[in-house]
């Protein structure tokens, strides 16, 4: 720990015996866990927006207001409820839309706002004054603590005053007061760590600190003071950390309370923010410089057990994109680049205007994180400027630097692509931009690689836009197993320019991939499935697929249309559903399949599936009872959705449909009897399913034994 300052003032330094400790002289962590300031009563969820009606706060709730620059906005807490918000300010008006923050105990005094931990957003000192206790809660930037910092304690009769980077090192340092000593110290920080002390002229405890900010416009914070008794209002101008000089400040009379300053009209100079601490009324000073211009403006009342605790902006805009440069990579397109100042911005915004033109356009919204943009429907010869605007959400940056370019006069530039397919034609394409000039442009078609003697396209007009233009040609006749090689060619008043020379060859498809034949148990049908080969011949056109069937005592193979094979329920580019197969006996079926293009069909692919028997129910069992017969069975299949119960009577030879059963329900109660006749059943496994009064039968199983009854 470095003293050097604080030596040279005496009678500070008695002063300060033991009053300001290191964290090694007194444990931050031991007295924060005693109290419990950042898991009890430091961080508390509590209301998020208070309400009109309730304390006089708020007169709306709104959605964030769209601002560029700087715009100071009003931390207000309420100790006696915790509560703390913020006020979105746009110039000295108040937008009517508010930022929640957590609540923290009333024993817990906000003792400045400043960004500690450098990410542009304002974060918030707090000080408890019982326990000596002092943390910083490090805002996200969205109404929510992301982190809180232990501090070096001090004790209880030292007070925090507010922060300002008097030293200019990117850091808030902390101002500090003993009113029992008239004691002014400054800890010196380097973000959240102290690391010296310096000592400032005495204040009389009659006269308050009611701000820090940079009223002279050298670069400096200068602390702002004042005697309420009198409405003294007196200016330490500051250098650094030396006290220049005091300016006396335009009176204001008791009890009105100087609660902070900030820039509210973004004219380089602090303003003054008052609070009477009796009444609902708030007022902000506009100054010029030390000077009062007589110009103020009246907040909305607010209820006296609110105070305004700090100024600062708590949703400020992105840093301004840096950096920013235009290239003209054609007669049609130009590059944009920025570097990205910082991660706050959802995206970037960039303008263009052309010529001569003062008025501005939208050219694209990119996300953030993006530093480049391609405006690709540029003019030849035209000069462009542009500008790049980082947004969050709720704010922008200033626009950035401007940039220019002009699109020079060029050449088209040609790309060759790739073979295409559209239905049963094939053929070759290619891109081309004409850059800003009257461009043609046609496809040429060799056998030879060097383009010796290439067929042409006839020429097609591609105009003068900068916007990219396609160019296809279809073909046929030509030779299977033949390479052949094309490209595109524009051309325009700066040039002729060649696409790549791209080529491709005349072939059958290959045969398929993991052509496979399974019996699928719960169907009771054969599932035949195979995968289009990665390249069947491009760029011949895919015709379809030929699949065939035999069984293993047949020597011939069975298709009736290739499109539409005769045992394929189910058909895709792909799949087959065979459900036309034997499912009484356990049989061998071999199923082949070949892909077809506009050339030819490659070669077959073969597969083979055994089918399973589907098993008649067994053991079927007639007892019977009063005025009723009770039939039970033995469930031999998974494969059945019900089952199908028949009868007759011994006077009847024909057997009816009498009932059915769900699946692997394996009993029947017949109650349509006569005591004393006689009847006979048989039970059998059906796929069917079942639609009102209609039944559908997909399957069958054999029909089960024979049982009979005679019902009394």
């Amino acid at each position: 720990m470095k003293w050097p300052r604080l030596l040279v003032a005496l009678p500070l330094l008695a002063a300060c015996e033991r009053q300001i400790t290191t964290p090694e002289q007194t444990p931050f962590e031991s007295d924060l866990m005693e109290v419990g300031p950042a898991t009890t009563d430091l961080l508390q969820p509590g209301p998020r927006v208070p309400t009109l009606e309730r304390d006089g706060l708020m007169s709306a709730t709104a959605a964030p207001v769209m601002t560029t620059g700087p715009n100071p906005d009003l931390l207000w807490r309420r100790s006696v409820s915790g509560e703390n918000t913020v006020w979105r300010m746009k110039d000295t008006t108040y937008t009517g839309s508010a930022i929640g923050l957590p609540t923290a105990a009333a024993a817990w005094e906000v003792g400045g706002v400043a960004d500690f931990n450098r990410d542009r957003r304002p974060d918030i000192l707090w000080r408890r004054g019982s326990t000596s206790s002092n943390v910083i809660w490090i805002l996200n930037g969205a109404g929510g603590v992301a982190d809180i910092v232990a501090l070096p304690t001090s004790a209880p009769e030292w007070k925090m005053a507010g922060a300002g980077d008097f030293n200019r090192d990117g850091s808030p340092d902390i101002l500090w007061r003993r009113p029992s000593t008239s004691s002014v110290v400054l800890w010196m920080m380097n973000g959240a760590t102290l690391v010296d002390i310096v000592a400032l002229p005495a204040l009389d405890s009659t006269w308050s600190v009611g701000g820090i900010a940079d009223m002279t416009g050298d670069g400096f914070p200068d602390i702002l003071t004042r005697k309420v008794s009198t409405g003294t209002n007196v200016l330490w101008r500051m250098n650094g950390v030396q006290k220049a000089e005091e300016i006396t400040l335009a009176p204001l009379a008791w009890p009105w309370v100087l609660a902070g300053a900030g820039d509210f009209n973004d004219d380089g100079k602090a303003d003054l923010v008052w609070r009477h601490p009796t009444s609902r009324k708030s007022v902000i000073w506009l100054m010029n410089g030390t000077t009062y211009t007589g110009v103020y403006s009246y907040l909305p009342e607010v209820h006296p057990e609110w105070s305004i605790v700090g100024v600062a902006d708590f949703d400020p805009p992105p840093p301004v994109p840096s950096s920013v440069t235009a290239t003209a990579v054609s007669g049609s397109r130009v590059d944009v680049a920025w570097a990205d100042s910082s991660a706050l911005e959802t995206e970037f915004r960039v303008e263009v205007r052309a010529g001569s033109s003062t008025t501005w356009t939208l050219l694209a919204t990119v996300p953030a994180n993006t530093t480049t943009y391609s405006h690709t429907n540029a003019v030849v010869n035209v000069q462009y400027s542009y500008r790049v605007t980082a947004c969050d959400g709720s704010a922008c940056s200033a626009p950035s630097m401007i940039a220019t370019a002009t699109p020079p006069v060029s050449a088209p530039t040609a790309t060759t692509g790739s073979p295409y397919l559209v239905g049963t034609t094939s053929g070759v394409s290619g891109t081309a931009v004409p850059n800003g000039l009257a461009t043609v442009g046609w496809l040429e078609l060799d056998d030879n690689a060097g383009m010796t003697s290439p067929a042409s396209s006839d020429t097609a007009s591609l105009g003068s836009a900068s916007a990219q233009q396609t160019l296809s040609r279809s073909f046929a006749g030509l030779t299977v197993g033949g390479t052949y090689y094309y490209r595109i060619v524009a051309r325009n008043s700066a040039g002729t320019t060649y696409g790549q020379t791209r080529s491709f060859v005349i072939v059958v498809p290959p045969a398929p991939v993991g052509l496979n034949a399974t019996f699928i148990t719960s169907a009771l049908a054969n599932s035949v499935d195979w995968t289009l080969p990665a390249n069947y011949g491009v760029p011949q056109s895919l015709e379809g697929f030929r699949i065939e069937r035999r069984r293993s005592d047949e020597t011939t193979w069975t298709t009736r249309d290739w499109t539409d094979p005769a045992f394929c329920g189910t058909i895709s580019n792909g799949h087959c559903g065979d459900y036309s197969i034997n499912i009484r006996t356990p049989t061998t079926y071999f199923y082949r399949v070949q892909v077809c293009n506009n050339v030819g069909c490659g070669p077959w692919a073969e597969t083979s599936v055994t089918t399973q028997e589907f098993a008649a129910p067994s053991n079927l069992v007639a007892t019977a009872g009063a005025r009723r017969v009770t039939l039970t069975w033995q469930d031999n299949t998974d494969a059945e959705r019900a089952y199908v119960i028949s009868r007759r009577s011994e006077a009847d030879s024909t057997w009816q449909r009498i009932g059915r059963t769900d699946a692997n329900n394996t009993v029947y109660g017949d109650t349509n009897v006569t005591p004393g006749v006689r009847y006979y059943y048989r039970v059998y496994g059906s796929t069917s399913t079942e639609r009102g009064e209609t039944f559908y039968y997909y399957a069958t199983t054999p029909f089960s034994n024979e049982a009979t009854a005679v019902p009394y």
